[in-house]
This record gives C-alpha cells, structure tokens and sequence, in this order.
C-alpha cells in the first residue's frame, strides 16, 4: 500500500539514500552507479540497470530480497569485472561483448528490453547499433561480459561507421539508438538520434534493414512538425530526437522530447502501405 509522503525504501547505485556522487571502479562503491539511463527487470525479479558513466549494464538479482543494504551484482554486461569501466574496454573497435555508453562529451541515452523468448535487447549508442543477449547467457551463474548473438545498425560486431549522407528515411542504419520496445507480435521499435523511431521484424538477422520508419514526413513542403513529425533542433543546432517507446495494448506511444509530447499511433498493423 503507497501514501503519498513515503520514503523510498532503498537506494540502488548508493550507500544510502542521501549520496549523489558517481560510484563505480576507482569511487567508494564498486557496485555503484554513474548516471544511469534506462532499466529493466525480467521475469524472475531480477533488476537490471544501463550504467551510462561505466559503460555497463549491471544486474541486481532480487533486489528487495536482498538482506543488505548494499545490493549485490551477479553479472555485469560490457566490461569483464566491476574494475572495468572504459568504452569498448579500452578497444578501438567495439566486439561482441564491448559497449560503449559514454565519452568524453558525457553519457549516451540508452534502452534495455526482453523480447517474448527472455533475450535481452540493449541500445548501445555510442558504437550506433543495438546489441541481443541470448537467454542463455543470462541464467543464473553466468560468467560476467557475455557476447551479443545479433547485431542490428551494423553488418558485424567490429563496425560502428554510419552510411555516407544518411537519410532520416534510410533503413539501414542506427545512428545513436535510445529507448526500445516490442509489441505484441514481436515487432522492435527503436528511438534514435535522427529524430525517428525505425521497426525491425522478426525472424531478426545480423545488419537486416528495418521495415518501417517512424516520425519522417518525405512529402515535399511538409511542415517542419506536425502531428507525424518527431525530433526537433535546438537553438544550438542539435537534435533533440524521441527518447522511449511504450505500448498499450498492440499502439505505440513516443516520448517526443524535442516537440516536449508523447505521441500515440495505430498498431502497426493498420499503417498505411508505403507511398
């Protein structure tokens, strides 16, 4: 039962619930949290976290119930143990089992989600692709930075490049993916940095193009925005792009945040065929 008032009742990332500095490796707190972006929790409890500044996602199993007040972590993706916090582990070239969430700029916004089969999906901006977990490499005991089995933005795993002149309309690229989400017959709808939300559709194949796109207007003359524009421009020139998908039922919803709205649309289904 909630009351308006109450406290929360743990502090993941934190020794308690008034810190606020950066944990991590080389901060008081290994098991700690540098700006975190984007949470998920599968279907055993279990909580896991994108911890942007460290370049990971880090798992907490059960957290309310855990005994102690500093949660345990049982597996970290993207670096090898709780020392490790460089993008792509210090590599050049992104691998199967790397991410890369931060630079020197700051933090990449970023998503987690699991599809039907308990396969994790995570949005790993910086290299501008999205990443599959295998359920398989995510039970219970698993060794700590397993590899991604699919790939979608890029044709492989070492690849972070972008098409020469990309188009909001093309459908072969990611370009610094966010929030993600399925709907229910298993469509995967990503939020990126070119102010659209693309849709991929299963069976899912490494570097396959996306089927639709979402929030562009190709029509010559179309406003600027408008009730099927997403993303806007900054005063400084910057996109200020969608940040989440969510669903009700089988209708998208998109957190619009350049245009300060969230938009709902038709089940994919009633679309209307591409012009």
């Amino acid at each position: 039962l909630f009351t308006k008032g109450d406290y929360a009742d743990m502090a993941i990332g934190q020794r308690d619930l008034r810190s606020t500095s950066a944990e991590g490796p080389g901060a008081d707190l290994s098991t700690g949290l540098a700006s975190p972006v984007g949470l998920t929790v599968d279907a055993h409890g279990n909580l896991y976290v994108i911890d942007a500044g460290n370049n990971r996602v880090l798992r907490y199993p059960k957290p309310f119930a855990q005994s102690s007040d500093l949660l345990a972590v049982d597996l970290i993706i993207g670096q090898p143990d709780l020392n490790g916090k460089s993008p792509n582990g210090g590599q050049t070239a992104p691998t199967s089992n790397t991410l890369a969430l931060a630079n020197g700029s700051g933090v990449f916004r970023a998503g987690l989600a699991f599809d039907a089969r308990g396969n994790l999906w995570v949005s790993d901006a910086g290299n501008n692709r999205v990443l599959r977990y295998p359920a398989s490499a995510l039970a219970t005991g698993s060794p700590n930075q397993p590899a991604a089995d699919l790939v979608l933005g890029q044709n492989d795993f070492s690849s972070t490049s972008l098409p020469v002149n990309p188009t909001r309309s093309g459908k072969n690229y990611l370009e610094q993916p966010a929030g993600l989400a399925f709907d229910p017959e298993g469509m995967l709808y990503v939020a990126d940095s070119a102010n659209r939300v693309v849709v991929y559709a299963p069976p899912f194949g490494i570097g396959q193009a996306s089927v639709r796109v979402m929030g562009v207007v190709t029509t010559p003359n179309a406003p600027l925005v408008s009730e099927s524009t997403l993303g806007a421009v900054d005063s400084n020139g910057h996109a200020v792009p969608p940040q989440a998908i969510f669903f009700i039922g089988d209708h998208p919803y998109v957190v619009d945040t350049g245009n300060a709205r969230i938009l709902g649309y038709n089940s994919f289904a009633q679309w209307p065929a591409e012009s």
